[in-house]
């Protein structure tokens, strides 16, 4: 959201068959079937990747 002050907001995991999702508001405006690069650190955490 070009403009727009960081607002942290929160999103839940939810399980569909073998994979976990996370579901994202359209105001975020992601546009489907991108792909985004992810990494797991050793807290658990999962963040995006670099090469974004």
């Amino acid at each position: 959201m070009k403009g727009v002050a960081n607002k942290m907001d929160t999103v839940k995991t939810r399980k569909q068959g073998n994979a976990v999702m996370v579901t994202l508001a359209s105001k975020f405006e992601v546009p489907e079937g991108k792909t985004y690069y992810i990494s797991k650190e050793s807290d658990g955490t999962v963040n995006p990747d670099s090469r974004m």
